[in-house]
């Protein structure tokens, strides 16, 4: 009775610090949307969708592999993988930083922040590669406790600095504090999975042909099935970014960053906790059941969505009130803002196709889906290009696009395969 006690008390402070972190990047976004000018905003934004794509060239979800391998093993079992981990890991990030320099170098790739971008990529990916392993070792309260410092603990730390005025907080401060809580979390989530799992203080990465070709392998579909899906949520920015003006690109950073944390949020509380019943329903081959249930995964991702879409411009019309920023006041760009939040709910709906057809082992079905969705999408860019000018809004309707073309592709093929 006591262990389960705290086993449970665990689960619900686990659960507690996930829904702190989502909530604090929520509110982050509001708050930097009324505190940053336009251009830094539009700047932050840029990174921050850079780095998010930028992660799986170094990863190449390879993580599936080693938690397929380590999942039920010994300690003995686990610190080899993670070594060969480390390894590959090791190795991709030279090559990632390698060819970022030689383009930046030839003039091929401009930005500014472009030491930022590298450094929070590398400790951002390094990040989640450890959470990662703590989830697959279902270690779920220090997960949440790396992910809350990782993520969540400079935010509260920026916002105080901001509220309480001790500091001019500059876009570099950000940054900073950003790349120093993510190194100092991922270097001690690592101490900590190495003493309390393998009896030692740390790794030892080795670089294994093999295993690394073997490890990517079976990773690749779900890579190229993920940077498909992932791809409209940068190319959206950087297209933005070289056709407008940077106080453009922050209206559309803000209210994509709204979207995006809004649909973290949902994650967690829907469709994450239903997929593990489709996969035992799907094991146990119950279509009637899978089938029920499958409805239930797509209704609770429209309801989440939906509640979103109100919630949203709800909270602006009321921060508006206390702000004269234009981003809160609707009415300066209610196009905008009503093709993103369609995007939204979509992408809810998007998203639950694509955990049923997860359960139904139909990768290539869903990098398909993915693909047409991108097409669609740059056909469209490319038409409205030709004949009249890409903006912000035309991108919004390419990414709704993307969406809309999935979802219609995904909805038929779960039609075919009930």
């Amino acid at each position: 009775m006591v262990l389960l006690r705290k086993i449970l008390n665990a689960q619900l402070i686990s659960a507690a610090l996930r829904v702190i972190t989502l909530i604090c990047k929520l509110v982050f976004v509001i708050y930097l949307g009324g505190k940053l000018s336009l251009s830094d905003l539009g700047d932050y934004g840029l990174i921050a969708a850079m780095t998010s794509y930028s992660i799986y060239f170094i990863g190449l979800e390879a993580h599936s592999y080693v938690n397929r391998k380590g999942i039920g093993e010994d300690s003995n079992k686990w610190r080899v993988l993670i070594d060969k981990q480390l390894g590959l890991y090791l190795f991709t990030s030279l090559v990632f930083l390698v060819i970022t320099l030689l383009l930046s170098q030839l003039h091929a790739l401009q930005f500014k922040y472009l030491y930022f971008f590298l450094g929070i990529t590398l400790v951002e990916h390094f990040g989640q590669e450890s959470y990662r392993t703590l989830i697959a070792l279902r270690d779920q309260l220090a997960a949440s406790l790396s992910l809350f410092f990782r993520a969540a603990s400079w935010v509260i730390i920026t916002v105080l600095i901001f509220q309480l005025e001790i500091y001019r907080v500059e876009l570099t401060d950000i940054f900073s504090m950003w790349l120093v809580f993510g190194a100092i979390s991922t270097i001690a989530t690592y101490i900590y999975i190495s003493k309390r799992y393998t009896n030692a203080w740390y790794f030892t990465p080795k670089l294994d042909y093999r295993w690394s070709v073997s490890a990517i392998k079976t990773a690749l579909i779900f890579l190229m099935a993920t940077l498909s899906l992932r791809l409209m949520q940068v190319l959206d920015r950087v297209i933005i970014n070289a056709t407008s003006d940077k106080e453009t690109l922050g209206i559309y950073v803000f209210y994509t960053s709204l979207s995006m944390a809004a649909s973290a949020l949902y994650m967690f509380f829907g469709p994450s906790r239903i997929y593990p019943v489709l996969v035992a329903l799907h094991k146990g081959d119950d279509k009637a059941q899978f089938k029920i249930v499958s409805k239930k995964l797509l209704f609770i991702s429209f309801l989440m969505g939906a509640f979103f879409c109100l919630a949203i411009p709800s909270f602006l019309v009321v921060a508006s009130f206390f702000s004269n920023s234009q981003l809160f006041h609707i009415q300066q760009n209610p196009l905008l803002l009503m093709l993103v939040l369609g995007a939204l709910l979509a992408n809810a709906i998007n998203l639950g196709y694509q955990y049923i057809l997860y359960c139904k082992n139909l990768d290539r079905v869903i990098l398909l889906s993915n693909c047409i969705g991108l097409s669609a999408s740059i056909l469209y860019l490319v038409v409205i290009y030709c004949v009249y000018q890409v903006d912000a809004i035309n991108v919004a309707v390419a990414v709704l696009l993307f969406y809309l073309a999935s979802i219609a592709f995904k909805f038929f093929i779960n039609k075919q395969t009930q």
